[in-house]
């Protein structure tokens, strides 16, 4: 099922997003739902990552502290 929205958008913007559609051959709705389903997907991508690789990296204060102390070009 389909969902009809309004929104406002800035009058460049809507007149490039206008041309652009255009010059794929195909409307205005497609090219927006198309974008918005891309950053969604890829904000999901990124938060299964986070909730992933939680709690894998187990190391206490004293030797995380030491880690970001170090100088990463000494080569002593």
């Amino acid at each position: 099922m389909k969902r009809k929205v309004g929104t406002t958008l800035d009058e460049s913007l809507y007149h490039r997003a206008k041309t652009s559609a255009r010059r794929q051959g195909r409307s205005l709705n497609d090219l927006i739902a198309e974008a918005l389903e891309k950053l969604l997907n890829r904000q999901a991508a990124r938060a299964s990552v986070v909730r992933e690789t939680q709690g894998t990296y187990k190391v206490s204060a004293k030797a995380l502290r030491t880690v970001l102390e170090e100088d990463p070009y000494d080569a002593g």
